[in-house]
């Protein structure tokens, strides 16, 4: 379903309130399009009535003296606002084809709002109170919905909807064994897998094993046993991350596992997303796709159902057979093997989709954490409001223990200078770059944005992804359920902060998502750009010339969100006034660093960390009290003060 057809679903008529069944006239006669020409240009958008009720902001009743001294609000003819705001002069011609569509909301009579669809309003923003005094109306302006990501109407189209919390069949199971065996798999550096025995069951806790690595562990168990990887039972996934889900599609392709596999939807699809032959299907598609000039000049929404039913049976050859096994959950779910065997679901933090994993075993329970932490950032969902309410005091606890002999800062310190450090270069007209390892980190960055300047009604700040965040984003749309609860709230109430003239893409081949590249969006300034970590991957010499007019000029910021993952980020955090980067090509660049780089002490330089430091490591032990605890995903010689205070 395309993003404008799904507007069917969600809008009524204007006029007669019927549900809309055709995108351009109603059943009653009323058309649902407005065309305006000015001059040798035409312009065209959509009306809608939606029904839900508005919820004034701010800026809202700093206007609302300004309309309340109108005397024709209640005469309001919404296509007098519409020609009026395309013939106005003072707004540009590439403001005006951004506008998609007019909403007239429930309560107009009572607050007369009409919300304004645009991909970037900056401009139009500027002349709410010119309409509010023309008209007697507040402009509400925010972006159309994000599209739907790819991969997640690929797995609608799947013919196994039931896989949510299915039942699962293991004929091994045998609750008379009562060995229990833990065992942390002979992995590359940085890498996740554990074997977890019980019941008679093999349970791998986490892919994240390199193909030699099935190899070796195959070689090492049992010479004579070429089937070692079949008799797998079962398959843990605990969220998207490379480290944790890497050897997931040669364990099932090459090594012939078929276990159930279990994670949330989200994982799944941010798996498949991330890895380079999905990357590589939708690439070579596209390419394709724009080769056909009949093609280039469809509209977005069309071509976004052209480029899903050519990339469908490529997906279905390459992913369908793995997705078969999965067994999708949910935060709370459990799932009974059998009347005294079962594995509750728990909400981890750390990365959307991530679960921890409780086993209960008649009187023995066994928590594998997965990496988790208790941040309160949004949209990632805290795992602390889990354990303060979690019953069960596990005998054994798997425990991710990366950062536990760190100490980061507190959250809303975090956040009120990431806000007020990049207000002040917006203000100044400099541009802030946000380089976060996994993306997340940016995507938070984003929301703190978005969030404060709402409260305080400040004036809001373009925020450009690349494309690897844009599709994280689609996908944190499509699954929000499993993001924190103040985010389900808002879209439930249709305060969607996905919904936004903030957010654009940054890659100019999305100019219908307001995409202008990356050098474009330098000259312009006041804006917030958005970009992987891995600088010397994706960089390529024209960039690096882009990058150099960032890193060398005093007005700008350079925030670094989350693990330092290359020198390049370790010199930038160090204060050295000089980087090199080397791109693709094999040669090096040198860039001069003047900007302002946002950071803490070098030890706890994160703004915002994926796992727990050691005062969240201790509130989260405080609140289970397990016997024992394993950890694992840290070089143990770094946890000798923390085992002392345990």
């Amino acid at each position: 379903m395309s993003c404008m057809s799904s507007l069917v679903e969600e809008y009524c008529c204007p006029s007669c309130k019927a549900e809309i069944t055709d995108m351009n006239q109603c059943k009653c006669g009323y058309r649902l399009f407005e065309t305006i020409t000015v001059g040798e240009t035409t312009y065209k958008v959509h009306k809608f009535y939606q029904d839900w009720e508005w919820r004034p902001t701010r800026k809202y009743e700093e206007t609302l003296p300004i309309i309340k001294e109108h005397k024709r609000a209640k005469k309001f003819v919404l296509e007098e606002l519409i020609d009026a705001i395309f013939r106005d002069g003072g707004i540009s011609d590439e403001s005006k084809r951004a506008i998609s569509s007019f909403v007239i909301l429930k309560n107009f009579d009572e607050y007369p709002v009409v919300q304004v669809w645009t991909r970037f309003g900056s401009e139009i923003f500027q002349h709410v109170e010119q309409y509010a005094r023309m008209f007697g109306v507040y402009l509400y302006i925010t972006g159309p919905p994000l599209p739907r990501a790819l991969i997640s109407r690929w797995f609608d189209e799947q013919e196994n909807e039931a896989w949510h919390k299915k039942h699962i069949e293991l004929p091994t199971l045998d609750m008379n064994d009562k060995d229990i065996t833990i065992d942390y798999l002979p992995t590359g550096s940085g890498q996740n897998c554990l074997k977890l025995k019980i019941a008679g069951l093999t349970i791998l806790l986490d892919v994240g094993i390199e193909k030699y690595c099935f190899e070796q562990v195959q070689r090492d168990q049992d010479e004579n046993d070429e089937d070692v990887w079949k008799k797998v039972d079962l398959v843990i996934i605990s969220h998207a991350h490379r480290d944790h889900v890497q050897g997931l599609f040669s364990l099932y392709n090459k090594f012939g596992c078929t276990a159930p596999i279990i994670t949330t939807r989200t994982t799944f699809e941010l798996v498949i997303t991330r890895t380079h032959e999905f990357q590589k299907i939708v690439e070579k598609t596209e390419k394709q796709l724009n080769a056909d000039q009949e093609y280039r000049v469809l509209m977005p929404e069309d071509q976004e159902i052209k480029l899903f039913e050519k990339v469908t049976g490529r997906l279905n050859k390459k992913f369908a057979n793995i997705v078969s096994r999965a067994v999708f959950v949910s935060y709370n779910d459990v799932i009974e093997l059998n009347d005294k065997f079962h594995i509750e679901i728990l909400q981890a933090g750390h990365f959307p989709g991530g679960i921890m994993t409780l086993f209960k075993v008649d009187d023995f329970s066994l928590l594998y954490t997965g990496d988790f932490n208790l941040l309160e950032f949004e949209p990632i969902a805290s795992c602390r409001p889990v354990i303060r309410r979690l019953r069960t005091r596990p005998d054994i606890v798997v425990c991710d223990g990366t950062a536990a002999f760190l100490r980061f800062p507190k959250e809303s310190l975090t956040r009120a200078r990431v806000y007020s450090e990049i207000l002040r270069t917006f203000e100044r007209g400099g541009t802030t770059l946000v380089l976060s390892h996994h993306n997340i980190g940016s995507i938070v960055t984003y929301f703190i944005i978005h969030q404060q300047a709402k409260e305080r009604g400040e004036e809001r700040i373009p925020f450009f992804f690349d494309s690897s965040m844009w599709e994280l984003m689609c996908i944190l749309r499509e699954r929000a359920e499993d993001l924190s609860p103040t985010i389900v709230e808002a879209i439930q109430h249709h305060d969607d902060p996905f919904h936004s003239v903030m957010i654009r893409r940054l890659e100019e081949e999305y100019s219908h998502y307001g995409g202008i590249g990356l050098e474009k969006a330098v000259e312009n300034g006041r804006c917030v750009i958005s970009m992987d970590s891995y600088m010397h991957r994706i960089l390529s010499p024209e960039r690096i010339e882009t990058m150099k007019k960032i890193l060398s000029d005093e007005k700008n910021l350079l925030v670094i969100a989350g693990p330092l993952k290359t020198s390049n980020m370790i010199d930038l955090i160090s204060g050295k006034k000089k980087i090199t980067f080397e791109t693709w090509d094999e040669k090096e660049y040198e860039v001069p660093v003047k900007c302002k780089v946002l950071n803490w002490d070098f030890e706890s330089h994160q703004l915002f960390n994926y796992h727990p430091d050691g005062d969240q490591m201790m509130e989260f032990l405080d609140n289970l009290m397990p016997r024992t605890v394993l950890f694992f995903h840290v070089n143990p010689s770094l946890l000798i003060d923390f085992r002392r205070s345990l």
